[in-house]
């Protein structure tokens, strides 16, 4: 679909003096549209702001991106994997993301202060789009929170902390790699990350469905 456009890019890379390798990465089609994107943003960025010459979209246009359906579980499906949740910590996280639609960036990144029990909010602090922004709170997350906060000394600064390193905060990567395990002990086959119980927050609020987290969670 695109060869004549790369074949153009290489004339054009021929015209700027460009190296071949520079060139050559356009043509292997083991990389994916996103990666051969982040390529042409660099050079684009680096002839307009670095070098002030001129650049045509159209000559060397942006591949287009596969898009993939997010992964949806049933409320039966997150009741089941959330029983398999027995650390505090993670369980509290793990209720914010369902419950509160938080990305795990996010919640990583909550502080003490964040957690209005008298509004029963969530402030998120510089989000995706670098805006801040409330939202809800159940109560049944406020409960598992409290427990989780007594557990661990009652942390004042960073809301979720490492047990090991009570001064650091928890990462994604950790979060991600149990829920994973998690999955496992389940006997959940389906491809499920964090992002997934973000995806069941929006799908259960806009279906006005009653927002109540009866889960086990």
């Amino acid at each position: 679909m695109y060869e004549s456009y790369i074949e153009q890019l290489l004339i054009e890379a021929k015209l700027r003096n460009l190296a071949d390798s520079s060139t050559k990465t356009y043509k292997q089609e083991s990389i994916a549209a996103t990666t051969l994107n982040h390529y042409n943003s660099a050079i684009h960025f680096f002839f307009r702001r670095v070098l002030h010459k001129p650049w045509d979209d159209d000559v060397i246009p942006r591949m287009k991106e596969d898009y993939h359906l997010p992964t949806i579980l049933s409320l039966e499906e997150i009741n089941h994997l959330l029983s398999f949740v027995v650390d505090i910590k993670y369980k509290a996280i793990l209720s914010l993301l369902y419950g509160s639609g938080l990305r795990v960036s996010e919640a990583v990144s909550l502080d003490y202060c964040d957690i209005s029990r008298r509004n029963m909010t969530v402030h998120v602090r510089k989000s995706k789009s670098r805006i801040d922004r409330y939202t809800i709170l159940s109560q049944k997350s406020l409960d598992i929170l409290t427990e989780y906060w007594f557990a661990y000394n009652k942390p004042i600064h960073a809301l979720f902390i490492q047990k090991n390193a009570p001064h650091n905060r928890i990462t994604q990567s950790a979060v991600q790699q149990y829920l994973r395990n998690t999955c496992k002990k389940a006997g959940i086959s389906k491809h499920i990350s964090p992002h997934t119980l973000r995806h069941a927050f929006v799908k259960l609020h806009t279906s006005k469905s009653h927002f109540n987290i009866r889960c086990s969670i």
